[in-house]
């Protein structure tokens, strides 16, 4: 029986990009997504609403209805709390993140071109070149916005898909999903 051939290393597609402030800012967006553990602020949930149903139940036993409305506005008042929390850290440090990763990189405001092939992704810019092997990249992850590739769990490429023709965005996802085993997609966009 004959040997399979070797994966292509001819090119499957490629573009070419300037990263603006909103490709960082999308990908802090994304990251922050992805990196959120939502089990374990399920059990956080959880752990508080049998603690305070105790606690009613302990109040109600004592004749403390005043104390339970009171509990219940405090309860109340920490919900809307985290809510505020939450919502901040994605309407307003977002973007300020981004902005500021985006005024530290070398690479901002400079053309990148990205091609990629069965066995690798190049990379190019006038600072450089690389290619990684697609075994090297651990997970990737997409928003409405950007495709990130990630080298280690703090370190990933992000790919605009402003760069992208939708039917090469398509066939890029079919491309990383079977090379990059591990995915954490959000919210997709047209």
């Amino acid at each position: 029986m004959p040997d399979p051939a070797p994966p292509s290393t001819a090119p499957l597609g490629a573009i070419a990009f300037i990263h603006t402030e909103q490709d960082f800012i999308a990908a802090y967006q994304c990251e922050k997504r992805r990196a959120t553990n939502y089990p374990k602020q399920l059990w956080a949930m959880n752990a508080f609403i049998v603690v305070f149903c105790i606690l009613a139940a302990a109040l109600i036993a004592v004749g403390g209805a005043i104390c339970l409305i009171a509990a219940g506005f405090v309860i109340a008042l920490v919900t809307a709390l985290g809510f505020a929390a939450q919502a901040n850290r994605r309407v307003c440090r977002a973007p300020a993140f981004g902005r500021r990763i985006f005024i530290e990189q070398q690479e901002a405001g400079r053309q990148i071109t990205a091609e990629w092939s069965e066995t690798a992704l190049r990379l190019a810019s006038d600072l450089g070149h690389q290619t990684i092997p697609w075994p090297l990249f651990m997970r990737w992850a997409e928003s409405r916005d950007v495709f990130l590739l990630y080298r280690s769990s703090a370190f990933f490429y992000m790919l605009p898909k402003r760069a992208f023709a939708p039917d090469l965005a398509a066939a890029f996802r079919t491309l990383i999903a079977a090379h990059i085993k591990k995915a954490a997609t959000g919210p997709r966009g047209p």
